[in-house]
């Protein structure tokens, strides 16, 4: 970044254990030798192994330093993740549709879940796809037939990400509410005047 006079990287606590470590030592400093603990994060649900390319490919990009090969095989990993994303999201049906396609290891009712549901209730992604694919009931695929033989053209460690996704979407989800609302505050300017000694309440 420095020979090519770029901006710096910036990364905060939300972005990676590198943020959290840097953030740490700056604002808490060290009484004794610093140690990296996952769980120094309160975000650690989002800093996830499986996701880091997702996290910090993008910012690898906007400074530079990700080449163009790298760059379109992160770009084609990316396509491939959102379309098995947003299929688990997409194909919705009751306890008693699930049954129909060989899925019985919810109740047969009728409370509609998606593929997403079903895998954060403990199933995983790739066995509820195979069930769909294996019984192969065209008037329950619909539309997705297409949708459901290309994701199984996808690799399966893209699959296996989107599972442990689904798998902890309802906790992500706060979790990036919370994120958001970190740093709407840290973005707050303390005007220059400001008197602390005239402050009651400070920490």
């Amino acid at each position: 970044l420095a020979a090519s006079e770029g901006g710096g990287l910036v990364l905060d606590r939300a972005d990676g254990y590198t943020g959290v470590l840097i953030d740490d030592l700056v604002t808490k400093g060290a009484s004794e030798p610093y140690r990296m603990f996952t769980s120094r994060s309160e975000y650690r649900l989002l800093l996830r192994p499986e996701n880091a390319d997702r996290r910090l490919t993008p910012k690898g990009i906007s400074c530079g330093v990700v080449g163009r090969e790298r760059r379109e095989m992160f770009e084609s990993d990316l396509r491939d993740y959102d379309h098995v994303r947003k299929l688990a999201d997409s194909i919705v049906m009751t306890g008693n549709g699930w049954h129909k396609v060989g899925v019985s290891e919810i109740r047969a009712e009728g409370t509609r879940r998606s593929i997403t549901d079903l895998v954060r209730s403990g199933l995983h992604l790739d066995t509820v796809l195979e069930r769909i694919r294996d019984r192969d009931d065209q008037e329950i695929l619909g539309d997705y037939t297409d949708d459901l033989a290309r994701a199984f053209e996808v690799h399966p460690i893209i699959r296996e990400a989107v599972s442990i996704d689904c798998q902890y979407s309802l906790y992500t989800e706060k979790q990036r509410a919370e994120v958001a609302r970190m740093r709407r505050q840290r973005e707050l300017p303390i005007p220059e005047d400001t008197d602390y000694a005239s402050l009651r309440w400070f920490s």
